[in-house]
């Protein structure tokens, strides 16, 4: 692929690598695409993602709704680092009252993914389970135990990055210190509303997460306490049964979801308010700012998880009786593993094409975690997921590949340039060099569209870095992995009803 590219692996690679150790936040790049021409056009085409939803008001946005019932499905399959990302797109099967869903994962799908695919399935098909009383789903529910344990990771490991310190008790304690903090600037600025007393509370279940039974002085999070460890060292129980985890769970999401369901704006406001309070304060309490700006961004990623529950019940109760079946889509002879690539050979190639000192190599290495010369790259989910859409598009697929996160740098920029006809969520566009190129084997013209695509990202790989080698690109901030976070929430039980 590299060779009708006009280029070699090693080059790609080598710009890929050296770009990345800037440690820079890209943008999007569309001038340099500008003469492709995208393959013709299917017709019929795929259907439209919100002729998923159905039984909300005709004012609702179900665009919207449907490409976060996919992004839900994705998220709740999903595991924790950049292995654990998970595709998906659906395609509802021709003759037949069945929905199937492809599933695409950066590495080999676990047996706990596995077994809660086959749970969702089983529940689909069993009427009688509709988890719904007036409108909501039942707080027993098993099967949401069962996704808030197959999450358990991932939401602790949101949870350990976003919150500030080096180990659970400096954690625990800046997050108390932050807590008695906003408490007095509440009393300050009169902050009486409910998205005060939830902030609060959240903040608490948050530092709770990290007490021991020495350093729990709680007097809002009842969670109990076990011989002396704190509920975020016992996180790899909950897929076993570990009750004090799983109460957890479900206070955390609920609150979460009830702060951004009920008081999204408020708390906005409130966030803003204190934010700006804390950069007028007189003493040192930058680290408080920081850390509610995570706070944040936090609450946003567990409020996910309640309604990523809301939305697959939903989907249930207005399928008309249909099945829904899971498939996990795995070409034959390639894993998403990967294959190694040669890390002394890319940077030999990064040293002759002068955008590396073979003097940096040990500091390189480190930074990228070599021990061992081999190293790994996948196929990123996201491009198993278009490979695989557009080699079968005599099936019925809805237009909107979901997936747990948004797609990279190389990953939006060859999807944009490979069809208008499938859509992913918004990149962050952060450069992962461990990306192995898509094949598209089964259809020429979009093999040779790709090859044009992958000659041009390789040139631009080296204009970016040239251009930070002149002091001419500055970069931004950089973005979550979940730009779209604050701006895609909605829940369904928001949505008004036909």
């Amino acid at each position: 692929m590299f060779k009708e590219a006009g280029t070699s692996s090693d080059e790609f690679y080598a710009n890929a690598f050296v770009l990345h150790s800037q440690g820079l936040q890209q943008t999007e790049t569309g001038g340099i695409f500008q003469g492709i021409l995208r393959p013709k056009i299917t017709d019929p085409g795929p259907q439209l993602v919100k002729d998923l939803i159905q039984g909300v008001g005709s004012k609702v946005d179900k665009k919207r709704l449907g490409r976060n019932l996919l992004d839900s499905f994705a998220l709740i399959l999903a595991r924790p680092g950049g292995k654990g990302v998970v595709a998906v797109v659906i395609e509802k099967l021709r003759d037949q009252n069945t929905y199937q869903l492809h599933v695409s994962m950066n590495n080999t799908p676990n047996e706990a993914c596995k077994r809660l695919a086959e749970k969702i399935q089983e529940w689909f098909s069993n009427r009688g389970q509709d988890t719904v009383e007036s409108g909501h789903p039942r707080s027993q529910s098993i099967l949401w135990d069962d996704i808030l344990r197959n999450c358990c990771q991932n939401i602790s490991t949101s949870i350990a990055n976003a919150c500030i310190g080096d180990t659970e008790e400096e954690k625990h304690e800046l997050l108390q210190g932050t807590l008695l903090y906003v408490r007095d600037l509440n009393i300050t600025l009169n902050k009486r509303g409910e998205e005060a007393k939830k902030v609060e509370k959240f903040l608490d279940l948050l530092s709770t997460f990290f007490s021991t039974p020495t350093s729990n002085n709680s007097n809002i999070s009842n969670l109990g306490t076990s011989k002396g460890a704190s509920i975020y060292s016992e996180r790899g129980k909950c897929a076993h049964g570990n009750g004090r985890m799983l109460r957890f769970l479900h206070g955390i999401t609920e609150e979460c979801f009830g702060l951004v369901e009920s008081h999204a704006v408020a708390m906005r406001k409130y966030f803003n308010d204190l934010n700006k309070k804390l950069q007028e304060a007189l003493e040192d309490v930058e680290i408080y700012r920081r850390l509610l700006g995570r706070v944040r961004s936090l609450i946003y990623t567990i409020a996910k998880y309640l309604r990523a529950w809301y939305d697959i019940v939903h989907f249930k109760a207005h399928c008309n009786s249909a099945d829904l079946v899971f498939k996990f889509v795995m070409r034959k002879g390639r894993r998403p593993g990967g294959r190694g690539l040669d890390f002394d050979k890319i940077l030999s190639q990064a040293a002759q094409l002068g955008i590396f000192d073979a003097k940096n190599k040990k500091s390189m290495r480190a930074l990228h975690g070599v021990r061992q010369n081999c190293i790994s790259a996948w196929n990123h989910c996201e491009m198993q997921m278009l490979e695989f859409v557009l080699a079968n598009q005599e099936s019925i697929f809805y237009n909107y590949i979901g997936c747990s996160k948004g797609p990279c740098w190389l990953c939006y920029h060859v999807l944009v340039n490979m069809t208008s006809q499938f859509e992913m969520r918004p990149s962050h566009f952060k450069l992962y060099p461990r990306w192995l190129p898509p094949h598209f084997t089964k259809n020429q013209a979009h093999k040779e569209q790709f090859v044009a695509v992958l000659k041009l990202l390789t040139k631009e790989m080296r204009r970016l870095i040239d251009l930070r080698k002149g002091g001419e690109y500055q970069p931004q901030n950089a973005r979550s992995d979940c730009p779209d976070d604050e701006d895609t929430f909605l829940s369904l039980r928001e949505a008004p009803k036909s």
